[in-house]
């Protein structure tokens, strides 16, 4: 509505709150922003400026991180998924995969189930890779490489040479 209308128009934007631990969606902190505190998310935080406290996922949801280029985090992440080119100070805790670009800088322990990093980047601590436990199934048609065979089509003991020189 325009300050000066007449009229009154109808609005469809709704004013109702949705409860955030239900909706997984982007969320960003933007470069000029600087947030103390614990944030919690569900879907992709994006920042851009800095926070000092805790990230974390809301319990039982997923999330990735993503540190941009000049973002600053100092405090723990506890996250799925860490995408870093800026700075982040303090223990990071990935279940998934933690990547780190080439302006990537973490200094703190590091775990993490799968580990990317690119020229320039760097990983200041301990860096432990998680163990999974889970059996892997071996994907259909894929070659075996570690089963012994033997050529079925000879009679068994004798050799090639033999074989053929029986055969004439």
């Amino acid at each position: 509505m325009w300050p000066f209308s007449k009229k009154a128009k109808k609005s469809n934007v709704s004013l109702d709150l949705a409860e955030a631990k239900t909706v997984e969606s982007h969320c960003f902190i933007s470069g000029n922003v600087s947030v103390q505190g614990e944030v919690q998310f569900s879907g992709t935080l994006r920042v851009d400026g800095r926070v000092v406290g805790k990230i974390t996922n809301y319990p039982n949801k997923q999330g990735t991180l993503v540190v941009s280029k000049g973002a600053f985090v100092d405090g723990p992440v506890e996250t799925t998924n860490v995408i870093c080119d800026g700075t982040i100070h303090g223990r990071v805790n990935v279940i998934n995969k933690l990547e780190v670009r080439n302006n990537g800088v973490i200094k703190g322990e590091m775990h993490y189930n799968r580990l990317t990093t690119q020229e320039g980047a760097q990983l200041i601590g301990r860096c432990h890779q998680k163990v999974d436990r889970t059996p892997k199934l071996q994907e259909v048609g894929s070659p075996n490489f570690g089963l012994a065979t033997r050529d079925t089509s000879q009679p068994s003991g004798m050799s090639l040479a033999t074989a053929k020189s029986k055969r004439k």
